[in-house]
């Protein structure tokens, strides 16, 4: 299917079959890119550019285009002021892991 529209899930899914280190990796990173991902598609979804969100927030493109490259990764304070920028809050849940078997 290539990693054009994949979800980082899928992609993570993939990986497991391939290779349980590799995902024990993105695991670790996966609440991460979770952000990432939903700020971009927060900021699409509202149709605004990089600049025009980091105007709203008083901060630099550069430092939005850092977040979303995972260059970079905000406080959570920063988290929910882009959310707000954008009209969104930040809505944080803790899952239970399930059980792995072998």
């Amino acid at each position: 299917m290539g990693t054009v529209g994949r979800s980082f899930r899928e992609g993570l899914d993939e990986l497991h079959a391939e290779d349980p280190e590799l995902r024990w990796e993105f695991e670790r990173l996966g609440p991460r890119y979770a952000v990432i991902e939903e700020l971009i598609k927060a900021r699409r979804h509202r149709g605004i550019t990089q600049a025009q969100l980091a105007e709203k927030m008083g901060v630099t493109q550069g430092v939005v285009s850092r977040w979303e490259s995972g260059k970079y990764s905000p406080k959570l304070e920063t988290i929910a002021a882009a959310a707000q920028a954008l009209d969104y809050r930040v809505d944080i849940r803790f899952v239970r892991e399930r059980k792995r078997s072998g």
